[in-house]
């Protein structure tokens, strides 16, 4: 990947895709920062992604602003290191609140995840209920007894 990137992971939320397009697509495009996004038949829990046709970030809209389906933010980011040079200072830190609007219309991409990986499962594992559901089908893919 090399020494300017980080590729930064949400840690209450599983994405099962492939991360190696969006390391391609991200290197080819020089982009500052690339964002896996995945569809869902209603964003209303998550927010929605709005991007052009050459998948340029343009908006995020917030939980609650939009029912149907669309793209989300899967917690997955390829980031550069000059990308937080364009962030406010702040002794708390948020990617998604501070970051990610400076980023907005400077090489900052989508990548859509569940185009290329027909089977990609997503889990929010932010409630009780999807730490279950999580649970449920995670049991598949780590070794016995991590789960509860």
């Amino acid at each position: 990947m090399g020494c300017s990137n980080a590729l930064v992971l949400n840690g209450d939320s599983f994405c099962s895709a492939d991360v190696s397009p969006l390391v391609a697509l991200h290197c080819k495009r020089g982009a500052l920062c690339s964002i896996l996004l995945v569809e869902v038949a209603d964003v209303s829990r998550y927010g929605r992604v709005i991007t052009d046709d050459e998948d340029n970030i343009l908006l995020f809209e917030e939980k609650g602003s939009y029912s149907g389906s669309g793209f989300i933010n899967a917690g997955i980011y390829l980031i550069e290191k000059r990308a937080f040079e364009l962030a406010p200072a702040s002794s708390r830190y948020s990617i998604e609140k501070e970051l990610f609007p400076s980023l907005i219309g400077k090489g900052f991409y989508g990548y859509k995840a569940k185009e290329h990986n027909k089977d990609l499962i997503f889990i929010d594992i932010g409630t009780p209920e999807s730490y279950k559901e999580a649970s449920r089908l995670l049991k598949g893919f780590l070794p016995p007894n991590i789960l509860p």
